[in-house]
């Protein structure tokens, strides 16, 4: 610059500020929104300095994000002005302090017809991971959804627990604790992990029913029954062995293959037992001689029969035919642990 010349400064303020003060060689000045320095002989500066014009909005976010005007925000009166909140990755927004007022986490927030001062903050937390509630029902009924559910953190579950027909919801056992039954059950404002199991009884009366060895009974185990219905049990040994005893709440009843409770009013329970059926051995003689026991004998499963063969006078026996098989004869012959049917036949010369 020569010497002795002017020079003339234009401050021009953002859009809603203001030019709040001038420094001019370390003098404080009014703002303006020009200068001039006058006959220059020495060096100068000047610096220029801004305020919001009008209202201002103050914001500010704490750690883990941000928010978007941040700092001193200049709005006309009647202005609006919309803040955008942008937490860190992994991080959400916790809560947004408006004037004081604490207000639930939101990503963005908007000043409406501005009539005075505001202030806004934004405050960030940890996203929590979903938890987890396991469900399992035992049987006879069934709880839905079954299994593991993902369940955000803060929101509610609900159960549906249906018992099978003829049963009930006897009890839920929730994180351990024994709760009455009953059909459906919700888990709110859900933070931690949690599981559920249902289970369920017999509605009405129960008839309790089981079978020895050697056979079965239908139905077994335990049957639920309508207070004055009735129900009808099959009983079925099997091959080579007969009921041989129902026990009917404690009295020994004739074995038979079907057996019906009427007009229940109580509860009720039957076992079958089963015995061997026996087993058929026939035995028969040609001329000349004979074989007892003749004809057809039962044999328990198991046990022995032994026959003799007595040829007549003048003649000895010749040949056994047993089971299909000639063997040498012989005046006897005995079947050892009987588990089929044989036969056997006697010829004498």
């Amino acid at each position: 610059m020569n010497s002795k010349s002017n020079q003339t400064y234009t401050i021009t303020p953002n859009a809603g500020f203001v030019v709040a003060l001038l420094v001019v060689d370390g003098a404080v000045l009014p703002g303006a929104t020009t200068y001039t320095f006058t006959n220059v002989t020495t060096d100068h500066y000047i610096n220029a300095y801004f305020a919001p014009s009008d209202l201002t909005l103050t914001a500010g976010a704490g750690d883990n994000g941000s928010i978007t005007p941040a700092g001193l925000t200049g709005v006309s009166q009647g202005g609006s002005l919309t803040y955008t909140i942008t937490p860190n990755t992994g991080f959400m927004v916790a809560v947004l302090v408006v004037d004081g007022t604490l207000l639930p986490g939101a990503t963005s927030y908007t000043f409406t017809n501005v009539t005075t001062d505001h202030y806004i903050n934004a405050y960030f937390s940890q996203v929590s991971p979903p938890v987890t509630i396991t469900a399992a029902a035992g049987p006879d009924g069934a709880i839905s959804p079954a299994g593991i559910a993902t369940v955000a953190v803060g929101t509610n579950q609900t159960y549906t627990i249906t018992p099978n027909s003829g049963f009930t919801v006897a009890l839920l056992v929730v994180d351990g604790t024994l709760l009455p039954g009953a059909t459906t059950y919700t888990f709110t404002n859900v933070t931690e992990n949690h599981y559920i199991n249902a289970y369920f009884a017999p509605s009405g009366f129960t008839i309790s029913a089981g079978a020895g060895a050697n056979g079965s009974i239908s139905p077994a185990g335990i049957s639920a029954v309508t207070p004055g219905g009735n129900i009808t049990y099959t009983i079925t040994p099997n091959a080579g062995f007969i009921v041989s005893v129902l026990v009917v709440d404690g009295a020994l009843v004739p074995g038979a293959t079907t057996y019906t409770f009427t007009n229940v009013t109580t509860d009720h329970y039957v076992n079958a037992y089963f015995e061997p059926s026996g087993l058929n051995v026939s035995a028969a003689a040609g001329p000349n001689g004979n074989i007892s026991p003749a004809g057809l004998t039962s044999v328990t499963p198991g046990n022995n029969l032994t026959y003799t063969i007595t040829p007549d006078s003048g003649h000895t026996v010749s040949v056994l035919v047993v089971d299909g098989t000639l063997l040498p004869g012989a005046a006897t012959y005995t079947f050892t642990n009987v588990t089929s049917s044989h036969y056997i036949n006697a010829y004498f010369q």
